[in-house]
């Protein structure tokens, strides 16, 4: 008992927990000193005047109470500054809209913090700039803007995409303009009944490449529909230059569209000796004699031709 009979006593008749702090009350130049800790530096104070700047003596963290200040105002202070040289400022409460960008730190906002979004959506800019959620878990859609916003949209046209990032080019989508030059092309060329009756160059195959570049002429097929009756007249039919030579051997008009049945024909290149290519010009399927119309004749052709565009070198 005789311990607790000394701090007892030490606490009521001196104010001191031992070893720790001391409960004063005492008044220096306005201030009344409530508590101290073991150093002697001050705790907790009250006074009608806030502690002026740089007086030394306060603990950092020290509370200053102000006594005089008005209804609805704090009155409450804190050490901000240091021991040897104090600044209260005052505690205030957080109200709405307190709190500003600058009194954010950089990097301060976990994403716990966040208003929850929807699984599969990501914020945006939206009208008037305020964040907007965009949904973009529709499977198989990519994200695309359109000038203004960004969108969340299908994957159309010639490709399709699946959910897991995969691309499929469709089916006959890859045409001869989408290839590189002295890539082997393909193209199919269909014939009308007007193209059958026209003089000389009955179509153009292949337009003339750009400055610089030459046709390779590979092959090509020749399939004629019959349809009614044969077309008259007509002369030799082959591919060459169009207005100029041919470059492949002939098919007689009695066995092409003067013929009074279905027929499929193979064009290559001249074999008996080397053909002469010529620049910048268009490929075309041409006849020695324009072929005519016996009034029922409404045969279609479709040509199927393999070539290469290919610079000069210099």
């Amino acid at each position: 008992m005789a311990g607790l009979d000394k701090f007892l006593y030490r606490l009521m008749r001196v104010g001191e927990f031992p070893g720790s702090l001391k409960v004063l009350g005492k008044t220096v130049s306005g201030v009344k000193i409530l508590l101290k800790d073991s150093a002697g530096k001050i705790l907790l104070a009250t006074g009608t005047t806030v502690p002026t700047d740089s007086t030394a003596g306060y603990a950092k963290g020290c509370i200053f109470i102000d006594t005089d200040v008005g209804a609805g105002s704090q009155g409450a202070y804190v050490n901000v500054g240091t021991t040897a040289a104090c600044n209260f400022d005052v505690l205030t409460t957080i109200g709405a809209n307190d709190v500003v960008t600058a009194s954010i730190a950089d990097d301060a906002v976990t994403l716990d913090k966040l208003v929850n979004i929807t699984r599969g959506s990501m914020l945006v800019g939206g009208a008037a700039n305020a964040p907007t959620e965009l949904a973009a878990k529709a499977s198989g859609q990519i994200l695309v803007g359109n000038g203004t916003d960004l969108k969340s949209v299908a994957v159309s046209g010639d490709v399709t995409i699946a959910a897991n990032g995969a691309v499929t080019i469709g089916a006959k989508k890859v045409l001869s303009t989408m290839l590189a030059d002295a890539v082997l092309h393909v193209d199919k060329i269909s014939l009308s009944k007007e193209d059958i009756l026209t003089a000389t160059t009955i179509k153009t195959l292949v337009a003339a490449p750009a400055e610089g570049y030459y046709l390779e002429f590979i092959s090509a097929s020749l399939t004629i529909k019959y349809s009614t009756a044969a077309y008259t007249g007509g002369g030799n039919i082959s591919i060459g230059w169009v207005g100029g030579a041919a470059l492949t051997g002939i098919a007689s008009a009695a066995n092409s569209f003067g013929k009074a049945s279905d027929a499929i024909l193979q064009f290559v290149p001249l074999s008996t000796a080397a053909n002469t290519l010529v620049k910048e010009t268009a490929l075309g399927l041409q006849t020695a004699g324009q072929f005519t119309d016996p009034s029922t004749a409404a045969g279609t052709a479709e040509v199927t031709i393999a070539y290469r565009i290919l610079p000069i070198e210099a």
